[in-house]
């Protein structure tokens, strides 16, 4: 009464051999279903897992807007967009170039330059790169900040090496600014 079936199995793609000694009996079919299943799951893990690093390219990729600084010397204001819209405008005294410093472990300073400002994101002049030079990257600071009518700070508070061209406006009068449709006080 034994008798040897073959049969193939679509889910996993190999044929299966089931010997089967009564029709009550199906012992090895259920261990080649148990197999076929744990297979069938780790396919489907494996596709949700691509679906998910899919999904978060896409979500990063659709998230990185282009930043777009305008400076208007003509009008001495500067407009801040973010993917084609707009984010903040304001007068010249809100943004500045500014040198900063970084300690490392071994007590050296590291030096960068950046363009900072109200309401928009620092942007670092000089790359990622750290440089140990302090005297070549105020130079160039200065330089910069002198073309683009823009302030300068030195990577210490109290310093003489400040260069203001632009004070804040009386903001006594009206200290209410509009961002993106919404009132925030400064």
């Amino acid at each position: 009464m034994l008798e040897k079936l073959t049969r193939s199995n679509s889910i996993c793609g190999e044929k299966n051999r089931v010997y089967v000694s009564s029709p009550y009996d199906s012992s090895s079919d259920s261990f080649s279903r148990v197999t076929c299943r744990l297979h069938q799951d780790n396919i489907q893990f494996a596709g949700f897992f691509m679906f998910l690093i899919l999904v978060g390219l896409w979500l990063i990729i659709t998230s990185i807007g282009r930043r777009s600084l305008i400076v208007d010397l003509n009008e001495d204001a500067y407009k801040f967009y973010i993917h084609h819209y707009l984010q903040h405008e304001g007068p010249l005294d809100e943004i500045y170039i500014r040198l900063t410093t970084q300690k490392s472990g071994q007590g050296k300073f590291f030096y960068k330059l950046i363009l900072n400002g109200t309401y928009i994101e620092v942007l670092s002049l000089t790359g990622i790169k750290f440089s140990t030079n302090p005297e070549k990257l105020e130079k160039l600071g200065m330089r910069l900040a002198a073309k683009l009518n823009l302030n300068y700070f030195d990577c210490v508070d109290l310093s003489s090496k400040h260069v203001i061209r632009h004070w804040p406006l009386d903001k006594a009068k009206d200290t209410r600014r509009r961002t993106k449709g919404l009132i925030s006080y400064v």
